[in-house]
């Protein structure tokens, strides 16, 4: 369903600049190349939209179970100190 929705928007897209040529005086050589690019361009875009909107879509209807939180208002816990132990004790800005 969701390739389905991106091709169908990929395919409005790029007839809407099919339809700007003058396909009986054009220079087709540049009109194919251009519809082309066009196409592979607006395929990322297409998708980022059809995938958002696709998300909202879901979150509204099925809702996502919160993120597992941690209080650190006490400090962060022994064993997640390693990686910030080493930024603030190198020597070099280079090194952290």
């Amino acid at each position: 369903m969701y390739k389905l929705l991106v091709i169908i928007g990929v395919s409005i897209s790029n007839a809407l600049v099919v339809m700007q040529f003058d396909w009986e005086r054009g220079n087709w050589t540049f009109m194919i190349s251009f519809s082309i690019i066009s196409t592979f361009l607006s395929w990322n875009i297409v998708d980022l939209s059809v995938s958002t909107l696709c998300f909202y879509v879901l979150y509204g209807l099925v809702g996502f179970k919160p993120l597992p939180t941690r209080n650190f208002s006490h400090g962060i816990p022994d064993d997640c100190k390693t990686a910030l132990a080493f930024c603030l004790l190198s020597t070099t800005e280079v090194s952290s």
